[in-house]
């Protein structure tokens, strides 16, 4: 007999050995098991299902509800099921689930995988072809795609070095680890453009040490690059933005330069910019090279 319950923390051992015996492409630890699920902002038990045969864990899904101005969107954030249980209906149950569930808390759309600030993936990776295809039957449509690119940070730094950066008619900016006792000037330029973003600049903020880089006019932040914001202590990158009237100077370029010297002081291999915008800027200015593909699904509740 098939039952769904909330998933809880004393079984995160058997969710993270089920994860990585079918996430090829997405291997976690414990921490980051935990990061995903229970650390969300928007954490909801009745979100986080898991579904056993008997006694026997199938599979397991979590969602959470982002809130914007505009709208309620659900996200599936997580959704794997046993090898054993694979084409058998259970994934598909857990999304009605899901589903429902989001929908009875306001949810208009459902999307996949992309719930920043906190999300492992930003779609569905193209190499997982049975979820593709699950997506689809559930009435899923496109909506776009999405890449991660890497950097070999080793031989990055062989060859370049932040204070060998050109910045332009720059003579009044700084640059400088970012304290606590920034935080508003922080908040004050992010809820000037990218308001959605100080979930994960936050956490920069607080990490020790801070993990954000700030570009500063005086005392005015016009330009920022963090990492270990999200999936902490996988050399993540991100995010990264520079003030529009500042652009086309080089400051995004020495925050980059900046940051992944920072990552690989630190330790990291190599850097992952994530759910990438300026392709080419990132290949120009660091090597970056396209590592990840990924399709975005979107399903209009109704």
């Amino acid at each position: 007999m098939r039952t769904i319950q909330p998933l809880r923390k004393e079984d995160a051992p058997a969710l993270l050995s089920l994860w990585n015996s079918v996430a090829e492409y997405d291997r976690l630890t414990l921490p980051l098991l935990n990061e995903k699920i229970w650390g969300d902002v928007d954490f909801d038990a009745q979100l986080s299902l898991a579904m056993f045969e008997g006694e026997q864990l199938a599979g397991f899904a979590t969602a959470v509800c982002r809130q914007t101005p505009q709208q309620t969107t659900g996200i599936i954030k997580l959704l794997a099921v046993d090898a054993d249980f694979q084409r058998d209906g259970v994934a598909s149950e857990l999304c009605q689930a899901l589903e429902e569930r989001c929908q009875a808390q306001g949810a208009i759309e459902m999307r996949v995988g992309e719930s920043a600030p906190n999300y492992l993936t930003p779609g569905v990776d193209t190499r997982y072809k049975a979820a593709a295809e699950l997506f689809h039957a559930r009435q899923y449509v496109v909506k776009g795609q999405a890449c991660n690119m890497q950097v070999d940070l080793a031989e990055w730094s062989h060859r370049n070095l932040p204070s060998q950066v050109q910045v332009n008619n720059t003579d009044s900016i700084t640059y400088a680890r970012a304290t606590p006792a920034d935080e508003p000037a922080i908040r004050d330029f992010l809820e000037q453009h990218w308001p959605s973003w100080w979930g994960e600049v936050s956490v920069a903020l607080s990490n020790t040490p801070s993990t954000l880089h700030l570009a500063m006019d005086g005392d005015r932040v016009i330009g920022f690059a963090a990492h270990n914001a999200n999936n902490r202590g996988t050399g993540w990158f991100g995010p990264m933005g520079t003030c529009p009237q500042y652009r086309g100077r080089g400051i995004g370029a020495k925050l980059l330069a900046i940051c992944l010297d920072d990552m690989y002081q630190a330790g990291y291999p190599t850097a992952t910019i994530p759910w990438v915008g300026p392709v080419e800027f990132y290949r120009q200015q660091c090597g970056a090279v396209v590592s990840r593909e990924f399709v975005r699904f979107s399903k209009t509740l109704v």
